[in-house]
């Protein structure tokens, strides 16, 4: 997880991006960033701070830029806004690779002088139970790059349309969409129904409403504690958007860590699970 550092309302992404509401009073972000994180260390999340060499608006959303995959495989993006860009911190990569072990790096980052984007697991939602990745066309993802990816990562590549109510691509599949052992979140109303079946043929899926995505009930993360539980952290706007039945079956399910970031949701169009890059590397 980064610090929201130089948060900030990024001009750049507004466009793709209808969850981002100008806010003018940021002293809060500091405050929802470090709750979240003692709210994980609370459950047995372990988490690792990194401190990037410089900070940018959207810096506390790593997961755009880097992810990490079993057996050790560290992955770098393409990205959209110039400004996102700078996130990607060869010093953090280097202290990585210096206490991870990691045996093939993907380098996309290129692909932005073409002007293709694929932005992390924002874009990409890899089912871990089965070598699959979901990924919904967007501005932001880029149809020939996920499929380059799927195979490189030797999973297949389910790639859909999902739209709001006003017909506008959702930016990140990750808005729409959590995947976890045993959790599925998907706002069905917007997929095809192939995509749909595809979802539904492996676990029980939580279908929450376009509404619901509004308050990020599909940008959740399910996580593993340290003594082997399963967690899934969410923002307090997407626990009280969600209904009675389905709070019930995710506690079934996994332990809710429910912490509130208006602030951060607000002026970055992005929640709980958009903070947090998952790490599946063993250290040195």
């Amino acid at each position: 997880m980064v610090p929201p550092g130089g948060i900030g309302f990024n001009d750049e992404t507004k466009d793709s991006n209808v969850f981002q509401t100008h806010k003018e009073d940021l002293s809060a972000s500091i405050f929802e960033f470090d709750n979240l994180v003692d709210s994980l260390n609370r459950a047995g999340v372990g988490v690792t701070l990194l401190r990037p060499s410089q900070f940018g608006p959207d810096s506390h959303f790593p997961n755009n830029w880097i992810s990490t995959h079993a057996p050790g495989i560290l992955v770098t993006y393409p990205m959209l806004s110039p400004t996102r860009r700078l996130e990607r911190d060869a010093g953090v990569v280097q202290w990585i690779l210096e206490n991870y072990v990691v045996d093939k790096q993907l380098d996309y980052t290129h692909f932005e002088l073409d002007h293709r984007y694929m932005e992390g697991t924002g874009s990409l939602v890899f089912d871990p139970t089965r070598p699959l990745v979901f990924a919904c066309r967007s501005p932001r993802n880029d149809e020939s790059l996920v499929r380059q990816i799927a195979s490189e990562l030797c999973c297949e590549a389910v790639i859909f349309d999902a739209k709001d109510e006003a017909g506008r691509p959702y930016y990140h599949t990750n808005v729409v969409l959590s995947l976890g052992s045993r959790l599925c979140v998907a706002c069905l109303e917007s997929f095809d129904a192939s995509t749909a079946d595809t979802l539904k043929e492996h676990r029980d899926v939580i279908a929450v409403s376009r509404e619901q995505v509004h308050h990020f009930c599909g940008n959740i993360l399910e996580l593993e504690s340290l003594f082997g539980h399963p967690v899934v952290a969410m923002s307090e706007s997407a626990w009280s958007a969600f209904e009675p039945n389905q709070k019930a079956l995710i506690e079934s399910l996994a332990q809710p860590v429910v912490v509130s970031v208006p602030t951060i949701e607000a002026v970055g169009g992005g929640s709980v699970r958009c903070m947090i890059a998952e790490n599946y590397l063993s250290r040195r």
